[in-house]
């Protein structure tokens, strides 16, 4: 299944309009919104936790480029590695709610409440931090810096161009934040 994403935005609106077109059965379409097996086939990632209802959670895992699995422990304020082998590695987060760490190993930085991962084509790992409303980034060399920007929500995407997308707190906005660290409203209005 071929996926095709476009991103619109509108300068002065603050409406965002995601385009996805999957060559997709009408009847699975539906399906899409409420069937956690369907939605993972789209997303091309694993649905760990899906409520489909108003106000409903979700919670995905994403893969590495060597296949390992990484996911949010989001009770332990860890980001969590399940390698090949079934061996689970912390790769973010000390279980302690703060925003500590930077410059130093992921894994002895604090999280206070991480939520969504997105890798780069570097092999950067991007963590949300909602409490803080911040976004971390995690280098090959397991080194956690903090982006430029008090913008992390809970949404988090990234473009082919490496920019990242993330959602300001309160989900009014989006903001993007180019490869070289400069933060632009991209859509909604600033929080």
């Amino acid at each position: 299944m071929e996926r095709k994403t476009k991103v619109d935005a509108e300068e002065g609106k603050q409406d965002l309009v995601i385009t996805r077109e999957f060559d997709l059965p009408l009847e699975l379409l539906f399906k899409a919104y409420e069937d956690p097996e369907v939605v993972a086939q789209v997303m091309g990632t694993k649905v760990v936790k899906f409520e489909s209802k108003k106000h409903g959670s979700y919670q995905y895992e994403t893969k590495d480029a060597q296949g390992n699995v990484l996911f949010v422990d989001a009770n332990n304020k860890r980001v969590r590695k399940i390698d090949g082998h079934g061996v689970i590695t912390t790769i973010a987060g000390t279980g302690k709610n703060a925003a500590t760490g930077d410059g130093g190993l992921a894994r002895k930085a604090g999280l206070a409440d991480p939520e969504n991962l997105v890798f780069d084509a570097a092999g950067n790992l991007y963590v949300t931090d909602t409490v803080f409303d911040r976004v971390r980034r995690v280098d090959g060399h397991g080194i956690i810096t903090t982006l430029p920007s008090n913008r992390g929500g809970n949404g988090l995407a990234i473009d082919p161009a490496g920019d990242l997308y993330v959602t300001g707190s309160g989900g009014t906005s989006v903001y993007r934040i180019d490869t070289k660290g400069v933060v632009t409203l991209f859509a909604g209005t600033a929080t």
